[in-house]
């Protein structure tokens, strides 16, 4: 199976915004099945924020019931 990407979505609307940037309804185009999803940009690998990866390793253990899975 490949990897999710952007293009695999359709953004809808945005749902809100805020000072860290904006959440988006958006549709997966394979099964046409509504998510939010907030895109986020990777840091640079900044010495104070660990390189920018603990942050997704720890997103990638979490589950809830109305989110796919991690890639």
């Amino acid at each position: 199976m490949a990897p999710t990407t952007i293009a695999d979505f359709q953004v809808c609307e945005v749902l809100g915004k805020g000072s860290f940037g904006c959440v988006q309804r958006v549709r997966r185009r394979s099964d046409g099945r509504l998510y939010a999803m907030k895109p986020v940009t990777p840091p640079q690998n900044t010495p104070s924020l660990g390189g920018g990866t603990g942050g997704v390793r720890l997103i990638a253990h979490w589950r809830f019931p109305h989110a796919p899975p991690p890639c």
